[in-house]
Order: structure tokens, then C-alpha cells, then sequence
């Protein structure tokens, strides 16, 4: 009523990340209770409901890499990335990477634009849980 807002931390819910420099946070798209997050080594999935991290899902062995700036995954499973080539920015890409779920098999392929530089990438999905 009088304007001023209070925000206070729900310290219950503190979790320390595994790896240093956090960089993005994306939903996994399927799977209501758990999110995607990149590091400067590492890109997790982590539990919000057991506050746990894990590098061993479907596509880790291409995808948990440092400086990873985006990761999403589409309903079928399939995952998109992007990490930087330093074409324009140190920190920018030309290409877009995607494992594509084929039937259960991870198969990597490379989206790449020749006159486009990307930073992020993101998944959106209206049907977000």
C-alpha cells in the first residue's frame, strides 16, 4: 500500500552451482522439474525438486562443454546450442549447433549462417508446464 517492496531470500531453496561463471538458465522443456544450466565448463541439468546437478543426459557427450551462452531442447528431445566462434564478437557465433533426436539416437548437425552472428538461442514453447 505505502509503495515500498520487500524481497527476502527463501534460504531453503539456496543451492550452490558445481562450476564457476554461470551463464544461462533455460526450462527443459518436458520435464516441469528440471532447468538447464550453463557454466564456464559445464552445462547441467538440475533437479529443482532434489537440488541436484548432472552432466549425464541424452546428448552430454557434445553438449557438457564450457562457454556454452545458450542451450534449449525441443518437446521431441531434441537440444540446441550455441557457443562462440569469435566470427565477429569473442563472444558471438555463426553457427547454431543442434543434437537431433532421431528415434532415440543423438545425431549432431551444424546451423550455419554467413552473414549472421548469434549470441544466445531460446526454445520457446507455449505449452511451457
Amino acid at each position: 500500500p505505502d509503495g515500498k517492496v520487500t524481497v527476502s531470500e527463501d534460504k531453503s531453496l539456496r543451492v550452490t552451482i558445481p562450476s564457476d561463471h554461470a551463464h544461462d538458465l533455460a526450462p527443459v522443456y518436458g520435464n516441469s522439474d528440471e532447468l538447464w544450466i550453463t557454466t564456464g565448463s559445464h552445462v547441467y541439468r538440475f533437479s529443482k525438486s532434489s537440488k541436484t546437478f548432472s552432466t549425464d543426459y541424452a546428448g552430454h557427450g557434445s553438449l557438457d562443454r564450457g562457454a556454452i551462452k545458450g542451450v534449449g531442447n525441443f518437446p521431441d528431445g531434441s537440444i540446441v546450442y550455441i557457443y562462440p566462434d569469435g566470427g565477429f564478437k569473442s563472444w558471438t557465433s555463426r553457427s547454431v549447433f543442434l543434437l537431433r533426436n532421431a528415434d532415440g539416437t543423438i545425431l549432431g548437425e551444424t546451423l550455419k549462417s554467413e552473414t549472421g552472428h548469434f549470441y544466445k538461442i531460446r526454445v520457446w514453447d507455449a505449452r511451457y508446464q
